[in-house]
């Protein structure tokens, strides 16, 4: 009756206790083969228990590297614990979440070495080759994306002032031929020049004063 008893609490080592000490006053085989039947239960529960143990480990290691940025890693321990319960969905989502960051991580990488060679461009005056870099950006992380056509826009504007200032240096290179030819035209060239300055506001008023 007290193994029974025991036994109906769950106290499966004060069951067995119990059980050894009915087995001493009185043989009875179906004591013994619940007493078998217990010691198989405790053992499959240390076992679970040892398991549990070794799976909140790897999670545990996997949560602390992930905190230290060490993706990879973290990754792989949180596989291991998966490996060991292959349907816990709170280790199937951390794989998930730090899977997501390393793809994140190495997007970013491509964007910051791309944004930086666009700079380099930029500051070698290829602004086409800049523009391209640019929009590589774009595809990388678009979330990004106004604060890189701004970039664009900037190149745009600064690539427009170029052209503005050769066309009005055309112009002005035509004024002074004018000037400069055995005939002087010098209306013609005032001319010219006035048309160059309607491109540029920076326009030196000394070439027609001269004139």
């Amino acid at each position: 009756k007290s193994g029974n008893s025991a036994y109906s609490k769950d106290q499966l080592e004060k069951a067995i206790e119990n059980y050894d000490s009915a087995l001493v006053i009185k043989t009875d085989d179906k004591i013994k083969s619940k007493v078998e039947s217990i010691k198989k239960e405790i053992e499959k529960r240390e076992a679970s228990r040892k398991l549990k143990i070794q799976i909140d480990n790897f999670i545990s290691s996997g949560d602390s590297l992930q905190q230290l940025d060490q993706l990879e890693n973290a990754k792989s321990n949180y596989e291991k614990a998966l490996s060991l319960d292959n349907k816990n969905y709170i280790i199937i989502n951390k794989i998930k979440e730090v899977t997501d960051k390393i793809t994140y991580k190495d997007k970013l990488e491509s964007y910051k070495k791309k944004f930086d060679e666009a700079k380099k461009n930029e500051a070698a005056k290829e602004y086409d080759l800049a523009i391209a870099k640019y929009k590589e950006c774009i595809e990388i992380i678009p979330n990004n994306k106004n604060t890189i056509l701004t970039q664009i826009k900037r190149i745009n504007l600064i690539q427009k002032q170029i052209s503005i200032e050769e066309e009005a240096n055309k112009i002005i290179a035509e004024g002074d031929a004018k000037i400069n030819g055995v005939i002087p035209y010098y209306k013609e060239a005032i001319q010219l020049y006035i048309k160059a300055k309607k491109h540029v506001s920076k326009y030196p008023n000394s070439k027609i004063i001269k004139t």
